[in-house]
């Protein structure tokens, strides 16, 4: 697995390579990954246009996977939003192998999540929102062989969350 700062480098260098703007943040002091996750929206919808990358340490309250409860919370802030896309995904979490999984969220997945039956802000109090994001088709899952040496040595838990908001009409659903 490669370092945080070496990741970087790699994003920005693919972002830079596709004609996209990029942002790097740490992310914010451990609070309410709710409270987060209205943070990294907001940064991704008033930003430029391009990429917003945030790595670092993030805690869930309530017992969900950081990565799922910040992906869940996300989906609904950017429900509507055609354009922009969040990826939240675990670079180790500090215990040894990594159960932890992400999501990828992007401005349908509440639709999806209702289609299935499930009601977001139910599953977003409750203590595992795996449920509704494998519901959405969002849910990520780990690949333990590929990080197990790297994750080993991780002292902490580490996540990347990246933020895409592109031109409406680079998607071809007409003007801005």
């Amino acid at each position: 697995m490669r370092a945080p700062l070496e990741l970087w480098q790699v994003v920005q260098r693919r972002a830079q390579g596709c004609g996209l703007r990029l942002t790097r943040h740490a992310l914010p002091p451990i609070e309410s990954v709710e409270r987060v996750a209205v943070s990294m929206t907001h940064a991704i919808e008033i930003e430029p246009q391009g990429l917003q990358l945030w790595s670092g340490e993030l805690r869930a309250d309530g017992g969900s996977r950081p990565a799922e409860r910040l992906g869940l919370a996300a989906a609904r802030l950017l429900a509507g939003h055609e354009e922009s896309v969040l990826l939240a995904a675990a670079l180790a979490d500090g215990n040894g192998p990594n159960r932890e999984t992400g999501a990828l969220i992007d401005g349908e997945t509440c639709a999806r999540i209702a289609v299935a039956g499930l009601d977001l802000e139910k599953e977003l109090s409750g203590p595992d929102c795996s449920a509704a994001l494998a519901a959405a088709g969002d849910l990520l899952r780990p690949i333990p062989a590929a990080r197990s040496a790297a994750i080993a040595s991780a002292p902490t838990a580490l996540y990347m969350v990246i933020g895409l908001r592109l031109p409406r009409t680079a998607l071809g659903l007409g003007g801005a």
